[in-house]
């Protein structure tokens, strides 16, 4: 009787107790992770010693290429700004009548704003007040 006693209590230890697996499970689990980072510093490592220098290169040649280009653009712009000014100090009378033409528009651009601030105030009270004698007539009469 004590022999199984002793059996059935293994076995319940045994069903119960899962330390054994979970720490299996567990050495797999860090296993892999280890193998996993070791491939990722094999991956970063590899960048760092190929693509970089070469997509450091490739990046310089570029931007070298770029800035003479900006350049060029920028005295362009230079020249074309100086003859501008150049034109404008030619002709003062222009200058004026742009002005003159610049004012007559944002004083016609504002009368306009104030024209459709006018409408569309004016059509929310006439909703408003027709709201208002539909339900006068609806239901005092």
């Amino acid at each position: 009787m004590e022999k199984i006693v002793k059996d059935v209590g293994d076995i319940q230890s045994r069903l119960i107790d899962h330390r054994p697996v979970l720490q299996g499970e567990i050495r797999y689990f860090i296993r892999e992770e280890c193998r996993l980072l070791e491939n990722l510093n094999k991956m970063t490592s590899y960048t760092n010693e190929h693509d970089l220098p070469r997509c450091t290169e490739s990046m310089h040649e570029k931007l070298c290429d770029a800035l003479t280009r900006l350049e060029a653009v920028n005295h362009m712009a230079q020249r074309i700004q100086q003859r501008e000014l150049e034109a404008e100090q030619n002709s003062t009378g222009f200058h004026s009548l742009t002005i003159l033409c610049l004012l007559l528009f944002f004083s016609n651009f504002l009368m306009q704003h104030k024209y459709k601030h006018h409408c569309k105030s004016t059509n929310k009270y006439n909703q408003k007040y027709k709201a208002e004698l539909i339900y006068k007539v609806l239901f005092f009469f």
